[in-house]
């Protein structure tokens, strides 16, 4: 398989290389908050909690390529503006493959999925789509 070229199965993951990866283009789908539990908690037990300042929320995102990559995470802000990425989150149809086609596995694929995240300004569109009507 040559690398600039995707391929499918049986178990719906999309297989990539590693530069094919690299070089998708990700266009953003949809956020929104997560209901925050500490929120439905007696008064006093959210003010003496420092998870009571943070939001929570997730964000997906896709590829205009045939077939599509779609990478999903969640992400927490405890400061106004600022999303902080929660790696462990990470929700995709990728799996990365070696220069044989083999599966280089879950943490390979997630690593490379966050270093493809980290590369551009996700934050904004989430905060742009959260301060939607």
């Amino acid at each position: 398989m040559k690398t600039d070229q995707a391929s499918t199965s049986f178990d719906y993951y999309l297989r990539l290389h590693e530069a094919a990866l690299l070089a998708t283009v990700l266009e953003h789908i949809e956020s929104g908050l997560d209901i925050d539990l500490e929120s439905q908690a007696p008064p006093a037990a959210a003010e003496a909690s420092s998870d009571a300042l943070s939001m929570r929320g997730f964000t997906e995102w896709a590829s205009s390529t045939s077939p599509a990559v779609s990478v999903g995470w969640d992400w927490i802000t405890t400061q106004p503006g600022l999303l902080l990425l929660d790696g462990s989150s990470l929700r995709t149809n990728v799996m990365l493959v070696d220069g044989q086609g083999t599966d280089r596995g879950h943490k390979a694929t997630v690593l490379n999925l966050v270093r493809l995240v980290e590369g551009f300004d996700w934050q904004s569109a989430v905060l742009g789509a959260l301060r939607a009507p």
